[in-house]
């Protein structure tokens, strides 16, 4: 069974503690604990950036995959739902940010809409979903002057 991202960083941080005791006991020469970090941090940060999947966010993809079928079929109510649920399994996933502020929007929830690609874009910067959101702020923002407007009033509003 796969590890979660949260038991590889538990796991890690075990790590870095037992070869600092180690070190300060003069079990191990303090060169040697350091080489065996830097190897740990190493092969942490590559799975990390690696992407790969966890369960959470393979289970989210399910779920945005269900999304985006029921938003091209213009169930917006049913595609916000299963964005939710996307989300609910991994809160840091861009493209299902982007695709909640598209459902949102066509809801005409438009200040959710707003805040929805600015968390898109907040949490995955350089993704797909985050260019996907960047896009539809951009046009929000220099577009249709009334929808613009209904944002700022609904923002203003909470």
């Amino acid at each position: 069974m796969a590890k979660t991202r949260k038991e590889r960083l538990r796991e890690y941080g075990s790590n870095v503690a037992g070869q600092l005791r180690r070190a300060l006991r003069r079990e191990v020469a303090p060169a040697d604990a350091v080489k065996t970090l830097y190897h740990d941090t190493r092969h942490l940060a590559k799975r990390m950036l690696r992407g790969e999947q966890t369960k959470e966010r393979k289970r989210a993809k399910q779920f945005l995959q269900q999304g985006v079928e029921a938003y091209n079929s213009r169930c917006y109510d049913r595609a916000h739902s299963l964005f939710d649920k996307a989300l609910y399994h991994d809160g840091h996933f861009a493209l299902a940010w982007a695709y909640m502020g598209n459902a949102h929007y066509k809801l005409g929830h438009y200040g959710e809409a707003v805040q929805a690609w600015q968390k898109a874009v907040e949490v995955e910067p350089g993704s797909r979903g985050a260019a996907m959101a960047k896009e539809k702020l951009a046009k929000v923002g220099t577009g249709n002057e009334g929808v613009f407007a209904a944002i700022k009033d609904q923002m203003h509003e909470r």
